[in-house]
């Protein structure tokens, strides 16, 4: 999941360029739900919140890529 994906992602940009180091505050990402435990509603809150404002930014790439088909053609 996400954080097996930004552990490699860490690691290959201190390869590329030491100086600028990241770390998991650099990042934000769903809270995922454990087998057999139900998130508190403070994490559910952060999901939905989360997700809320993912899907505001994923528009905004549909709607700046819709543009550039419009150029294209």
């Amino acid at each position: 999941g996400y954080n097996l994906f930004i552990i490699k992602f860490e690691e290959l940009c201190i390869e590329i360029s030491p100086n600028n180091i990241l770390n998991d505050d650099n990042f934000i990402y769903p809270i995922r739900k454990e087998i057999g435990i139900n998130l508190t509603k403070t994490e559910l809150h952060f999901n939905d919140i989360f997700g809320g404002f993912r899907s505001g930014i994923e528009n905004q790439f549909s709607v700046l890529g819709s543009k550039f088909k419009r150029f294209n053609n």
